[in-house]
């Protein structure tokens, strides 16, 4: 549930809700970065009383700043990604259907949580872990009610020492699947997650984005208004 629904869902959200923002900021420093490149090129020139066509000025900034554009459009794509895929993420009720249904099947046919189903029951069960993994709840629906024909509950098994092994064999996997867990919990999706489930911090991260993004523009503006005066000095 974490792999299939949590971690998507928050990545792609976060992506649209704070990281479009970042890659605006990102932007409009680039911008800045490159304005200033080109102040610092032309005024060069003026003092050596040498001479540079806007052509070449552009060509030379575009050249050294080719790797910060090769990144801004990989941004650009990512959050373009994001968005399309937020469409096609399941709602938050199928993802519960799903997770149900997935339960009750592994219940009944998980071969480790019944090591004494017959050969058909276990043939069945990839079928049921594809379906999960690719979130079919229709197909998964489908399994549930085929899986009806298989009985609820195996005969246990009488002897001691196998019940035994069986034990150990399950608490092997839940330690595997714990020690995952924990693994799982470093992953920086889950600070992203605790921004997103809080409205105001959310809202107070978006605001400080904004308010950067803003003044950075400015800036922007400011030194275009001084490129295009040094410009047309250079071209007097």
């Amino acid at each position: 549930y974490l792999n299939r629904i949590v971690i998507p869902n928050t990545q792609t959200n976060f992506v649209i809700k704070v990281g479009a923002l970042q890659v605006e900021l990102l932007q409009a420093q680039v911008d800045v970065m490159r304005i200033r490149r080109k102040l610092g090129i032309l005024r060069n020139k003026i003092e050596k009383g040498e001479n540079l066509a806007a052509r070449e000025l552009e060509e030379q900034v575009a050249l050294e700043f080719q790797s910060w554009d090769e990144k801004l459009k990989n941004e650009h794509a990512r959050i373009n990604e994001a968005k399309a895929r937020f469409s096609s993420l399941p709602s938050l009720e199928d993802a519960e259907e799903i997770q149900s249904l997935y339960r009750r099947l592994a219940a009944k046919l998980h071969p480790e949580i019944n090591p004494d189903q017959g050969a058909e029951a276990r043939a069945f069960w990839p079928q049921v872990h594809l379906a999960y993994a690719w979130g079919d709840l229709f197909q998964l629906k489908a399994l549930f009610i085929m899986a009806s024909d298989y009985p609820d509950s195996y005969d246990l098994p009488s002897n001691l020492g196998r019940i035994l092994h069986n034990c150990d064999i399950l608490k092997g996997r839940i330690r595997q699947m714990m020690n995952h867990l924990e693994k799982m919990k470093q992953h920086p999706v889950f600070e992203w997650k605790r921004i997103l489930d809080d409205p105001q911090y959310l809202a107070s991260v978006q605001g400080r984005l904004r308010e950067e993004i803003h003044r950075v523009r400015i800036q922007r503006t400011a030194l275009a208004d001084i490129l295009h005066s040094l410009q047309m000095r250079a071209l007097s």
